[in-house]
């Protein structure tokens, strides 16, 4: 038999992780989009090249429900680099990677987009992120 955890447990540590991330993340945390792949950990250095830097919300992240946690309004990059968006790092104030995860122009990775391409001092607008804590039962 397999340790089964309560609704209420799951929702104090989904809220407990985005405390966390508010913590780590400082007042002036970036989403940056780079070219490439993702290194194999987001403690490792970038690679590719960076196309767009979003600048966070100072309370970048907020838990929404369900172990969904997402972010409060993040700024346009109006003059992007240009390249073929690979994945995204979301920067802390101290330029550590929190987290990171891989773009697509479909809704089967991480991050979204209508297209992955970009030119010289194109707009790049970001809504919103999410991502669900996962927390088996």
């Amino acid at each position: 038999m397999s340790i089964q955890t309560s609704q209420a447990l799951k929702h104090q540590t989904a809220s407990a992780f985005v405390d966390a991330m508010n913590l780590l993340a400082g007042s002036t945390a970036t989403l940056q989009f780079f070219t490439g792949s993702p290194p194999a950990n987001p403690e490792d250095s970038a690679t590719g090249t960076l196309v767009a830097t979003c600048a966070m919300d100072s309370t970048p992240f907020v838990y929404v429900s369900n172990e969904i946690w997402g972010t409060n309004p993040v700024a346009d990059d109006t003059d992007t680099g240009a390249g073929t968006v690979g994945y995204f790092r979301i920067i802390n104030s101290d330029t550590s990677c929190l987290l990171q995860g891989v773009c697509a122009d479909d809704a089967s990775q991480d991050f979204d987009f209508d297209s992955l391409v970009f030119s010289l001092h194109d707009t790049l607008e970001v809504d919103f992120v999410n991502g669900t804590l996962d927390l088996a039962p």
